[in-house]
């Protein structure tokens, strides 16, 4: 794995600019594990991650990043390739699945296949045809 070697960067701290809305002496770094992982994984520089996995462990890292409840997915291909985690696994992950399936919209079933989601929703109201001078203009 890529940071296996984090133990000899105990040096490395975690930039304040990544938490810049948090006051970080009075900042609860257990309570709020996901908001820092979170940040590291989407700003966060390799520094960041050294001081990251010296404060939690590789292991409870890896148990944290499962538990982000939104990531993109470059940042969810990044964490899986590096800490060889499965997507399957990521909470950011099924809950973009769920709402794909809630709302109707398909997921791309080959590689580099476009999903066009307006084409596939119903609940898009439909225009009346021919029937321009009933329209309403609303003025504001």
């Amino acid at each position: 794995m890529f940071f296996d070697n984090y133990k000899k960067h105990q040096d490395a701290r975690l930039r304040s600019s990544l938490l810049w809305e948090y006051d970080l002496d009075r900042f609860d770094w257990d309570a709020m594990q996901t908001v820092v992982l979170q940040r590291v994984i989407e700003r966060g520089r390799i520094t960041d991650f050294y001081a990251v996995l010296n404060l939690y462990g590789l292991k409870a890292f890896k148990e944290g990043v499962k538990n982000i409840p939104s990531l993109n997915e470059k940042d969810i291909a990044f964490v899986c390739i590096l800490f060889g985690i499965k997507k399957q696994e990521l909470k950011c992950y099924t809950q973009k699945q769920l709402r794909h399936r809630d709302v109707g919209v398909p997921t791309p079933t080959k590689k580099n296949q476009r999903v066009k989601p307006w084409k596939s929703l119903s609940i898009l109201p439909q225009a009346p045809k021919g029937d321009v001078k009933n329209c309403e203009v609303i003025r504001r």
